[in-house]
């Protein structure tokens, strides 16, 4: 008895999920047209990240600029935590416009 009841819920359960999974989405929209529109971020000082070491910050603030985006970065320990109750290494890259 009890094995039957286990197979009907398994079976029950089975055909909910496939039929969910055939389910179109009721407010479906054609993907927008992003090729006309590039967005670039304003030029300037950005905050990238947060860093517990120097070394760490400094290894992402080199590797950030020798690409195009970034032209060069400052590390501050500035970022204060108030959980750890010490400050963190914030990196900050300048972005060309």
């Amino acid at each position: 008895m009890m094995r039957r009841l286990r197979t009907a819920v398994a079976l029950a359960g089975i055909a909910t999920g496939l039929l969910m999974g055939l389910g179109i989405p009721a407010q479906a929209a054609a993907p927008a047209d992003r090729s006309a529109v590039t967005k670039v971020a304003a030029a300037g000082w950005w905050r990238f990240g947060v860093y517990y070491t120097l070394d760490a910050c400094q290894y992402f603030g080199n590797s950030l600029t020798q690409g195009p985006q970034f032209s060069s970065y400052y590390c501050s320990q500035t970022v204060w935590d108030t959980v750890d109750q010490k400050y963190y290494w914030g990196l900050w890259v300048y972005q060309v416009a």
